[in-house]
């Protein structure tokens, strides 16, 4: 299979979570009144209905509604640019990096569709601990958590990786590929 029919498939991935964050959001929307809270585990989770105009847990909602929404959109639309640019970058099979990608891409534009179409995110998802509580979030914010999990784990690990291929390889730094040495000789 070729390497943009591994990236075209890739996009399912983002398709299937916004889809998934669309409709959770908007489940909470129809059944549940702004700030209503149901219980799901008393004394750590519920589900709350908050209205979120600024960014995640809230940050910049305090702003002017015009110079928060060009902030916002301006730092999302960066944000999801330079995932696609580091997507493009990289094998389309180092799929630990790509999954992480694809999912911060979800999560912007999960969020995005939500600002562009509400003015503000529906954020539902509330866990706490007595009077600790953790800022309501969505699977939107979810997906760019574990997005950028999944590449601090694929940083953590590539350097482990390197060491391996380095000790596999002999460790000679400077040593040519035997497949660039065949190129060489077959000119």
């Amino acid at each position: 299979m070729s390497d943009w029919r591994k990236r075209l498939l890739w996009l399912l991935i983002p398709l299937v979570l916004i889809a998934a964050d669309q409709w959770t959001k908007s489940l909470v929307r129809d059944n549940i009144e702004r700030y209503d809270r149901i219980e799901v585990i008393d004394g750590f989770f519920r589900i709350n209905h908050v209205q979120n105009k600024g960014a995640a847990f809230g940050l910049f909602a305090d702003m002017e509604d015009n110079d928060r929404v060009l902030l916002l959109y301006t730092f999302r639309g960066l944000a999801m640019l330079l995932v696609i640019i580091y997507s493009l970058r990289i094998k389309p099979g180092e799929w630990v990096s790509q999954l992480g990608l694809h999912m911060i891409l979800a999560g912007a534009l999960g969020n995005m569709i939500d600002s562009m179409t509400l003015g503000w995110v529906t954020d539902f998802l509330e866990f706490y601990v007595g009077d600790w509580r953790w800022p309501a979030f969505n699977l939107a914010d979810s997906c760019i958590v574990g997005g950028v999990g999944l590449l601090l784990i694929d940083t953590l690990f590539a350097g482990k990786r390197k060491s391996e291929e380095h000790r596999v390889s002999g460790g000679d730094e400077n040593a040519v590929p035997e497949d660039a040495i065949e190129k060489e000789e077959g000119v």
